[in-house]
């Protein structure tokens, strides 16, 4: 007592402080904790969901010539957490082509700007408006060559006319039959959105269809189908001798052939058996996917300084990651010719004209996720395939090679070079017919291939629920009115 009489108020305090319950400390611990960690997780969402955004606004845009306020309503804003991106305040400058996007209490911001010859880039700092655009691509891209413009009364594939009027009135009926119920709604909670679905038999569009604000001119995102036309860009290069498949990437970011990571090669890195480890997860904000497409500008070192997880070739792990180690390796080999590339070898040559790659500010194309196109364009690299890598009588991509990519991986039966060997909606369905390979992308894009029904169909849309897809329906629908 007479210790506690005398004892300073501050000391007093601090005595009582230490005397408290000890899980009243740990409470507050934990609280603080809590804090930090919301705090954390909201900065993060914040700082994706505002990326992509910005970059989903751009492209749409300025690539697709869409109406901005029916991009941001229809396609962004449908997106989960759909509170979150309803708080995204966002502005869209027509003349400097450019989009920022923020969150309140700055919890995130994105920024992304439109460049001829490269589409939509995202960065990180408005400030750095000058450096967006990366010179060597730049100036490359700005002197491509236009396309001619296919001939209108010239039949598709080689131009741009369409005419079924010849069909037997049962198959245009069946047929359209089949597209209504690959349009239709569907669970008004989980909407199917349909936006375009072309139908390639015998080499020639028998039936299509686009939903209100498409048309065959659109221009749409193909998301991870863009690794297949990585891969069809690969193919090309190996057959007129520029690089062979089993090359290493060898990137220089990698250095010393010390590091396990530079004996990846490009047969396996199309395999998907890169052994990186790389997280593939696109409904979490912390994943490698996510921040590599939405918070980097510079795709492929952020993939390239991930760290190996297993040997190159041991383990199968689908990433796209991958597919932009490969566009980087590409263009360390091909150095100034790496910017026309893509369109020269390949995108040009089979008529893909609405086709526009996307690269990142650093001046990579993103292989994995960034190409838009016309449906009848995606439709043309599905018969390229279907033919064997064969257009109009010039041999594309060398012999063999549909062979390597619709052959399933020894560390995976359902994935071949780039190309799927199902329908991931409903794989293992027994009405999917078993030699069907695909490119297929984000909320629902496909390419399917059937080489003994000599049929490609081609799907595009925004289906975030892949149950409403029933694209195993739509390809046994379209078989059965072909027969």
């Amino acid at each position: 007592m007479f210790k506690s009489r005398f004892m300073p108020k501050s000391r007093k305090l601090f005595y009582r402080y230490q005397r408290r319950p000890r899980w009243v400390l740990w409470l507050a611990a934990l609280a603080v904790a809590l804090l930090l960690g919301v705090s954390y997780l909201a900065f993060s969402f914040g700082a994706i969901a505002t990326g992509f955004f910005a970059k989903s606004l751009c492209s749409a845009a300025f690539v697709a010539l869409r109406a901005p306020l029916e991009v941001v309503e229809n396609d962004i804003r449908v997106h989960s957490p759909r509170a979150l991106f309803a708080a995204i305040e966002w502005s869209l400058d027509p003349e400097k082509k450019t989009v920022s996007t923020r969150l309140p209490l700055g919890l995130g911001k994105g920024y992304a700007r439109f460049e001829a010859g490269q589409g939509c880039a995202l960065v990180r700092h408005e400030a750095s408006d000058a450096k967006l655009i990366h010179p060597h691509i730049n100036a490359a891209a700005m002197s491509l060559p236009r396309p001619a413009e296919l001939d209108a009364n010239l039949a598709w594939p080689l131009g741009e006319m369409v005419d079924v009027t010849d069909l037997p009135d049962v198959t245009q009926r069946k047929l359209a039959q089949a597209l209504d119920r690959g349009f239709a709604q569907g669970n008004s909670q989980a909407p199917r959105r349909t936006r375009a679905i072309v139908v390639v038999h015998r080499g020639r569009i028998v039936a299509e269809r686009y939903a209100p604000g498409f048309d065959a001119q659109t221009r749409m995102a193909g998301w991870s189908m863009a690794k297949s036309a990585t891969a069809a860009w690969v193919g090309a290069l190996v057959q007129n001798r520029v690089i062979s498949v089993d090359d290493p990437l060898g990137l220089a970011q990698w250095g010393s052939v010390a590091d396990s990571r530079a004996k990846i090669s490009f047969r396996q890195a199309l395999q998907m058996v890169s052994g990186l480890d790389f997280s593939e997860r696109y409904g979490s904000p912390f994943s490698d996917v996510n921040r590599m497409l939405f918070f980097s500008d510079d795709v492929a070192a952020y993939a390239a300084a991930r760290p190996p997880k297993a040997a190159p070739g041991a383990q199968f792990a689908y990433t796209s990651g991958t597919t932009n180690l490969i566009s980087r390796a590409l263009r360390e080999r091909l150095g100034a010719a790496y910017a026309h590339s893509p369109y020269e070898q390949l995108l040009h040559r089979i008529g893909m004209t609405s086709a526009v790659f996307e690269a990142d500010a650093s001046g990579t194309w993103v292989g994995s996720s960034y190409l838009y196109a016309s449906a009848r364009d995606w439709a043309r690299l599905g018969l390229l395939y279907l033919r064997d890598g064969v257009w109009n009588g010039q041999r594309v991509l060398p012999d063999g090679w549909v062979k390597f990519s619709r052959t399933a991986t020894p560390a995976s039966a359902e994935y071949g070079a780039h190309w799927w060997l199902q329908e991931p909606s409903a794989p293992g369905d027994p009405r999917v017919p078993n030699e069907l390979f695909q490119a297929t992308g984000f909320a629902g894009q496909r390419i399917s291939v059937l080489p003994s029904q000599d049929l490609v169909i081609v799907r595009l849309g925004l289906t975030l629920d892949s149950k409403a897809l029933q694209h195993a329906e739509l390809i046994t629908d379209i078989i059965s009115a072909l027969q």
